[in-house]
């Protein structure tokens, strides 16, 4: 039994009656020992259990299920979120899950757990349950990194249409860049999950199936602000640029403008000064026309201003 194993330091449990939850932090060859000496897990499993994967999973063995899904952990340093890979080895009665990164809705379950034997019966009815619980979970952890995301869009939003074209263009593709590492690692879940759906009837003779379909929810409404966000962050840039393009075409036009204007009076005096340089009169009369010039461009330029405001 569960309550005589003799776990290592890398292990908490959770355990009721009937289900037990084992989770193991940064698992290492001490925890393959473990577990090749109280489970029955195939031997090559256990050797890839150590390594980190690159995609999802899952596989049907005689007594337990392997299964490898990905979720997004926001790392602070880098300032963007990162796939987080999480082992289960899922049997009749017991859930063993491993990882490499802190899972924090993980941390804050087993506390929870801990203090609420009715949560306890809850979440760990069966290992059905249990496994459904664990993904729901999480996937309602990536609402605040959505909330995050929508929160940085709408002060785009509002930061539109100011004069500050240019610098948005940053604040946009840090959005999308999220937006996408958020997407590469959510979209691969959608077909585990039906897998899984699938397996699961077939190795447990009772099957929350509800309980099933709250878990696709849960997928289907992160995916579905994403989609919302890519779209929304995709609007914004085309207006964006077209607004910047419309502002540096009319630049470009004012200062054709400007030089057409000044053009023939460049021509002019240089005109003048080949033919006499010395004399005063012209060299007046140069002086003159270059400031008529320059006065007539910049009359050009308020007018034009006036009118665009």
């Amino acid at each position: 039994m569960l309550d005589q194993l003799t776990t290592t330091q890398h292990m908490r449990t959770i355990k009721t009656k009937k289900v037990s939850w084992i989770d193991i932090d940064k698992p290492d060859s001490e925890d393959i020992v473990f577990l090749k000496k109280y489970f029955d897990f195939d031997p090559i499993i256990l050797k890839e259990y150590l390594k980190r994967n690159k995609q999802t999973k899952i596989e049907k063995h005689k007594n337990y299920l392997f299964l490898i899904l990905y979720f997004p952990i926001f790392d602070r340093q880098a300032k963007k979120a990162h796939p987080a890979e999480i082992d289960f080895f899922i049997t009749k009665d017991r859930i063993v899950t491993g990882h490499y990164d802190e899972i924090m809705p993980f941390e804050d379950l087993i506390q929870r757990l801990a203090l609420s034997n009715s949560l306890k019966k809850q979440y760990l009815l069966s290992s059905s349950h249990l496994l459904l619980n664990l993904i729901n979970l999480l996937f309602d952890a990536c609402q605040p990194m959505l909330d995050h995301i929508q929160s940085n869009i709408e002060k785009i939003d509002n930061q539109s249409f100011n004069d500050n074209e240019a610098k948005l263009l940053n604040e946009i593709a840090i959005v999308k860049r999220d937006i996408n590492n958020l997407r590469l690692i959510i979209r691969p879940q959608h077909h585990i999950l039906k897998i899984i759906t699938s397996r699961l009837t077939r190795f447990f003779k009772s099957f929350p199936k509800i309980l099933a379909q709250e878990t696709m929810s849960s997928y289907l409404r992160v995916w579905h602000r994403l989609e919302i966000h890519k779209q929304t962050i995709e609007a914004i840039e085309n207006t964006n640029t077209n607004l910047l393009s419309f502002k540096m075409n009319r630049k470009v036009n004012i200062a054709t403008v400007v030089s057409a204007l000044l053009l023939p009076l460049f021509f002019i005096t240089s005109f003048f000064n080949c033919i006499n340089p010395t004399n005063f009169t012209l060299r007046l009369m140069t002086i003159l026309l270059l400031a008529t010039g320059i006065i007539i461009s910049v009359v050009f330029i308020i007018l034009h201003k006036q009118k665009k405001l």
